[in-house]
């Protein structure tokens, strides 16, 4: 396991990007979890409607975002 930051936005680019740490065992799987967790952190029902805009490995530190 390691650690990703994921990056997820609202499908269509609507909204705030979300940025958060994810465990997993690859890339993909990040992408999938950081959905999931991106999902629940909204309140939404499900992640349909979240695409990952990356995936970094590691946890570095957003320093500014102008979204």
């Amino acid at each position: 396991m390691a650690t990703y930051t994921v990056f997820c936005r609202e499908a269509g680019s609507f909204g705030t990007t979300w940025i958060d740490h994810v465990q997993a065992a690859d890339p993909y799987e990040a992408a999938e979890k950081g959905k999931e967790q991106c999902a629940e952190d909204w309140g939404w029902d499900d992640s349909d409607g979240i695409s990952v805009l990356g995936v970094l490995r590691g946890e570095p530190t957003v320093e500014f975002w102008n979204d």
